[in-house]
């Protein structure tokens, strides 16, 4: 009778870790600290600065590392329009890392690359070690999962700066992922605005 205690004990444990999945925490893009992008555009009225570590900094530290595996940083980018002409993100922007130019991902890839899926390998396990050791904490995991994830991607789709337009005279932050590392120098320069 004591083995079965300790194996119904080891299983509730079990199902109580893989329910504790940590949950999306927001990210602000208005709130955060933005550095200047050094000699980007520099005599303009358009002034871009940056941001990396959003997602490390908001308490998401498996999408931080999701951002490493996957070599796509996520930036928190503020964009200040004091020209004339309306802009057009990413279409009137060169973003270069040294002598790189570099391409936003889309809004899809940026989600692919950076949400958060549990993958697991049952092996030879027998049925009921299965069911009670991989298939029981897997729904669970797949179901905290699936909430941090959707979260994710509405703050995505909220703040997500490709195909944005920044209107003469204002300022717009938002979220942008770039396929580089963390802490890379970046310059923004500006392409012909209509």
């Amino acid at each position: 009778m004591p083995h079965y205690r300790k194996q119904w004990t080891s299983l509730l444990f079990l199902i109580f870790l893989s329910a504790c999945v940590a949950p999306y925490r927001p990210i602000d893009p208005l709130t955060l600290e933005y550095e200047a992008s050094p000699d980007t555009l520099a005599n303009s009225p358009v002034k871009v600065t940056y941001q990396y570590h959003v997602l490390q900094e908001a308490g998401n530290k498996k999408y931080a590392r999701n951002e490493r595996e996957s070599r796509v940083s996520l930036l928190g980018v503020l964009i200040d329009n004091q020209s004339a002409d309306t802009l057009l993100f990413p279409e009137n922007f060169l973003i270069m890392a040294g002598a790189d130019t570099l391409y936003p991902l889309y809004l899809d890839e940026a989600d692919e690359a950076l949400s958060r899926y549990h993958e697991y390998d049952p092996g030879t396990a027998g049925f009921w070690e299965w069911l009670f050791i991989y298939l029981i904490p897997e729904i669970s995991l797949s179901a905290g999962e699936a909430k941090a994830n959707k979260a994710f991607r509405k703050e995505l789709d909220q703040y997500y700066l490709v195909f944005s337009t920044i209107a003469p005279g204002t300022t717009v932050s938002g979220l942008l992922a770039l396929p580089v590392e963390k802490n890379t120098l970046l310059n923004f320069r500006l392409l012909n605005a209509k």
